[in-house]
């Protein structure tokens, strides 16, 4: 396993600026609330060419329900025969993947943890019927906590990394023939799972270390030390990939593969709590926030575009008690969405940023 040299930090004052800009100008085109569609486990969206799909919402009660996408309109409420709290929607066939436990055995806090369970996998046909109890077609045995359900971007194959009574293990599945592919073991610490917006490399993490796994195998292309145990991950195409922690002063981490020899670039993160971190599908953006009541804003770090290596704050949204933003959310793949556990669903803005030419506390302006 590979030892990584950890390059010199940015001097984060220099960003304190935009932090303070951020949080007290006009709203920005990130994180404009758009409609609240109630308290969630889980959510998740598949979008077709032609712009409209489908949101589908777990709930707390063994409740699924279906909205349209992007208008958010509810038309359909499912329930299930446990609970579901991880979803993955496969939109051109209409499954739905879900981890499925029994209601007494579902973990979920009031912080908006990501909630656990001892699950297996279900797969449901939405295609046809509305308002009607819904039965699995297919039952994949898991037997323990699913942490991650990862569909690849042809939605062709769904990863699921999961705590088993067998230790952690990585799953493949093909998501049109509905078969198990080929399923692997990971450290006993690992408990974070990425998939990078081309669909080629998953990076797994947790215990001070990093595996780089290919996605078409499961075959490990490299393991490295990192020092830092990560609680979340995500991961751009290119190599550079930002790792979470948890705990009271936490760090954010870029773990940089770019070059011959990696690096480690860590920063603080400046919230507490475990800290949930997703990237925009134009790998532009890294939305982080944690379960901290302490610091419960939800913050968006522009990661692409520019050559700091700390990345500046672009936007800041703050609890009220009408959007609460404690805990995990998520973003829908197309990136003009993200929905946190509370129901707040809101607007993204996308694509590159006009870079400050005098200082870091300049302004900061979507295209």
């Amino acid at each position: 396993m590979a030892n990584i040299s950890t390059s010199s930090e940015l001097e984060y004052s220099l960003l304190q600026e935009i932090r303070r800009e951020t949080a007290n100008r006009s709203p920005s085109h990130d994180l404009r609330p758009a409609v609240q569609i109630g308290d969630l486990l889980a959510a998740t969206v598949a979008v077709n060419p032609n712009d409209d799909g489908l949101a589908i919402v777990a709930r707390n009660d063994g409740v699924i329900q279906s909205f349209t996408y992007p208008d958010f309109h509810l038309y359909a409420t499912h329930r299930l025969e446990g609970v579901a709290y991880r979803l993955a929607l496969a939109g051109r066939s209409r499954a739905l993947w879900a981890a499925v436990c029994e209601a007494d055995k579902l973990q979920a806090n009031r912080y908006g943890d990501r909630p656990l369970g001892r699950a297996d996998l279900h797969v449901y046909d939405l295609s046809s019927g509305t308002n009607e109890r819904l039965h699995p077609r297919r039952v994949f045995p898991i037997g323990g906590n699913v942490l991650e359900l990862l569909l690849s971007p042809d939605q062709a194959t769904l990863f699921y990394l999961a705590q088993t009574d067998d230790g952690v293990r990585l799953g493949r599945l093909d998501a049109v023939r509905q078969e198990l592919d080929c399923r692997i073991a990971l450290p006993e610490e690992t408990h974070a799972l990425s998939l990078t917006p081309d669909g080629l490399t998953l990076y797994a993490a947790g215990g001070g270390s990093v595996y780089i796994l290919d996605a078409a195998t499961l075959r490990t292309r490299r393991s490295l030390e990192v020092k830092t145990n990560a609680y979340t991950i995500a991961a751009t195409n290119e190599g550079c990939v930002y790792l979470a922690e948890q705990g009271q002063w936490t760090n954010l981490t870029c773990l940089d593969l770019r070059e011959s020899q990696p690096t480690l670039h860590p920063w603080s993160a400046r919230l507490h709590g475990r800290i949930y971190l997703k990237m925009s599908p134009d790998q532009y953006r890294l939305y982080v926030g944690s379960s901290s009541v302490i610091s419960d804003h939800l913050d968006v770090l522009l990661i692409g575009g520019h050559s700091w290596k700390t990345p500046p704050l672009l936007a800041m949204s703050l609890s009220t008690p009408q959007t609460p933003l404690l805990g995990e959310f998520f973003l829908t793949p197309d990136g003009r969405f993200l929905i946190n556990r509370w129901g707040q669903v809101f607007h993204l803005a996308q694509g590159k940023v006009t870079m400050p030419l005098a200082s870091p506390g300049g302004s900061l302006v979507s295209r």
